[in-house]
């Protein structure tokens, strides 16, 4: 939608999983690091398509994240793939759990999981409402 000034508006959402089960601290962070690397990669869609969303990409967006291709090992460390449709995205959390977020680019719907492989990949999979 254009604004006045001719430029479009947009809103980003970050989902909070506020039914978290006993989700310890370190769950809790890198599903908000999750949640931080979505907004990172919505930015870079809109500002350059599917093929700017890359490790080198989000980070001039969000340097606070450390972004790979392949498997994230640790917390703060994002893995990131970009399809023709969704983003993935998995971290791995201090407890050994690997949270999943998938974003779909056509209609702006996120979709969780909690399993392994803990690759964007993989995440590409998520299909739950919430963690």
């Amino acid at each position: 939608m254009a604004a006045a000034n001719g430029h479009r508006r947009i809103t980003i959402g970050v989902r909070r999983n506020r039914s978290a089960r006993v989700g310890t601290g370190s769950d809790l962070s890198a599903q908000s690091d999750a949640s931080l690397a979505a907004v990172a990669a919505l930015v870079a869609l809109l500002d350059g398509g599917p093929d700017a969303v890359t490790p080198t990409g989000l980070s001039a967006i969000e340097p606070s994240l450390t972004y790979v291709k392949g498997v994230s090992k640790r917390p703060g460390q994002v893995s990131v793939i970009s399809a023709s449709n969704a983003v993935g995205i998995a971290v791995m959390s201090r407890s050994g759990t690997c949270f999943w977020l998938r974003y779909s680019v056509g209609d702006g719907v996120q979709t969780f999981g909690a399993r392994s492989p803990c690759t964007g990949r993989a995440a590409l999979g998520a299909a739950s409402e919430a963690w």
